[in-house]
């Protein structure tokens, strides 16, 4: 009985050594569908292991494009792309680790042509060591701070306080004291330009602050008064806020505007050297951005047409890739103008509005005159 005893101790201990499972991924097409411009869909996903989330969308049709986010729940930071707008490809993909038991949000929303023809709808393919990939909950583009999402803002409205990059929304401060707050993402390096512009002239200054993820202001004066200005590259990855009041206590309607400026911040529309591009200011307080690849030394001619006479001037400025402005006046009124040659490899940001805050259409050409 001992040696039998001794012999089925050492037989075990041989068939109880344990190999950990492998996960395995599994894979899921679903169709988002949605109604409106800012509009999306969200699929909540739970990790059951350590591995890799894989997003792409195929588009219903050539030209339409979506994007893709993919964001741990709770936790700053995500991974975005935009599709090339293929019907036949899944494209547009992103990629990020996951790790077992962490909860994680797929967000799909229009991005361009705008303004669009809807209902529209994409397929979009989803990868990873998940239990299951549920369908989706609709993203809507209600909020509650009577806010409303107004024109061409591809993703930029997910609640009542985030917004994105390209986003242009409508807000009220009501009651007179009220104070709006609206959070973005952003990394590093990142530059943005904020417009805040009231949509009728009322007492005091409708000012506003941009806080970095610590709380610590951007810029030593907390406030700002002038509607228009662009940040400096960012220095710290996270959730940034935009807090909007009135210094008078006045009840106010207003834009707030919100445009990538730097090479890892864009989220405008890619021109190339001769190609025209249209584009429509849609209110009061709106902006635009243009993005082209330029080489040290290059020169290039930017112009900047209206396509019917408006009240005011439709500005532009260009940015360098690092978000800097690379000439010394704020904004240009001249609707021809030619750069200096410029100081860098890398995507330039052109950005437009317009000084008297008209509704207009108008197109852009880059050319490049000069240089390599």
């Amino acid at each position: 009985m001992r040696m039998l005893r001794h012999c089925s101790a050492a037989f075990l201990g041989i068939v109880l050594v344990f190999h950990p499972t492998v996960a395995r991924s599994i894979t899921a097409d679903r169709t988002c569908k949605i109604e409106a411009s800012g509009e999306g869909c969200i699929y909540d996903l739970t990790a059951n292991a350590n591995g890799t989330l894989t997003v792409c969308t195929k588009a219903g049709k050539a030209g339409v494009r979506w994007r893709a986010s993919a964001a741990q729940v709770t936790t700053a930071g995500a991974v975005s792309d935009v599709g090339s707008g293929s019907p036949t490809i899944c494209d547009g993909g992103v990629t990020r680790s996951v790790v077992s038991g962490v909860q994680y949000e797929v967000l799909v929303t229009y991005e361009r042509p705008l303004p669009g023809t809807f209902p529209i709808s994409a397929v979009v393919h989803i990868d990873g060591p998940f239990v299951s990939i549920p369908g989706n909950r609709p993203l809507s583009i209600v909020e509650l701070k009577s806010c409303v999402q107004i024109a061409e803002t591809p993703a930029a409205v997910v609640d009542e306080e985030s917004i994105a990059c390209g986003a242009l929304i409508k807000c009220r401060l009501d009651p007179a004291t009220d104070t709006d707050s609206f959070k973005f993402m952003a990394a590093a390096g990142y530059a943005v330009d904020i417009m805040v512009t009231e949509m009728t002239d009322v007492a005091g200054c409708t000012k506003w602050a941009l806080f970095a993820p610590n709380g610590q202001p951007i810029d030593d004066n907390a406030f700002f008064c002038e509607p228009h200005k662009a940040t400096a590259p960012l220095i710290g990855s996270g959730s940034y806020t935009i807090t909007v009041s009135n210094d008078a206590s006045s009840i106010v309607d207003y834009v707030l505007s919100l445009q990538g400026i730097s090479q890892s911040s864009q989220c405008g529309t890619p021109i190339s050297y001769g190609n025209v591009k249209t584009g429509r200011l849609e209110v009061r307080g709106d902006s635009d951005t243009f993005s082209f690849v330029a080489l040290t030394g290059q020169s290039v001619n930017i112009k900047v047409t209206e396509s019917v006479a408006v009240a005011g001037c439709t500005a532009w400025v260009l940015y360098a890739p690092n978000g800097q402005r690379i000439t010394d006046n704020t904004f240009f009124c001249e609707p021809d103008k030619t750069t200096s040659p410029l100081p860098a490899d890398g995507t330039y940001t052109i950005l437009t509005f317009n000084d008297a805050h008209s509704v207009v259409d108008y197109k852009v050409l880059v050319t490049k005159v000069g240089g390599p």
